[in-house]
């Protein structure tokens, strides 16, 4: 059985679209040439199927203290991943987070510009 006959959600997404991630680090697809029969995963390390969830991009504002910065990145289930690892990479002073799983970010307001952008500021 495929990825995509088993999951719904992957039904009519394009196959190079389809990235496989460790969990060490969610924002870097593994090679192609990674046998997924010879990756070994647990619980505390899955292998992790990322894919677009629409054509959108979001476009991200983000502010600590005076400093703020906009990031676009495209709509995908691992939009998150991307947002918090470029929020690190922003504010040194958030370094110490890196190794954390979770991370924390207060939604100011939201708005859709269009049916092709969402524009988020936080």
């Amino acid at each position: 059985m495929t990825l995509k006959q088993e999951f719904e959600a992957l039904k009519d997404v394009r196959p190079g679209k389809i990235e496989f991630i460790s969990d060490k680090d969610r924002t870097q697809a593994l090679l192609g040439d990674v046998l997924l029969a010879d990756f070994h995963t647990t619980a505390s390390c899955p292998l992790i199927v990322r894919y677009p969830l629409s054509t959108s991009s979001i476009i991200v504002t983000y502010k600590s203290g005076n400093s703020k910065v906009k990031y676009q990145l495209s709509h995908s289930s691992g939009s998150w991943d991307f947002l918090r690892k470029d929020v690190i990479t922003n504010f040194s002073k958030l370094t110490k987070l890196r190794m954390q799983k979770r991370m924390t970010f207060i939604l100011k307001s939201q708005k859709i510009i269009t049916k092709k952008i969402l524009i988020l500021r936080i």
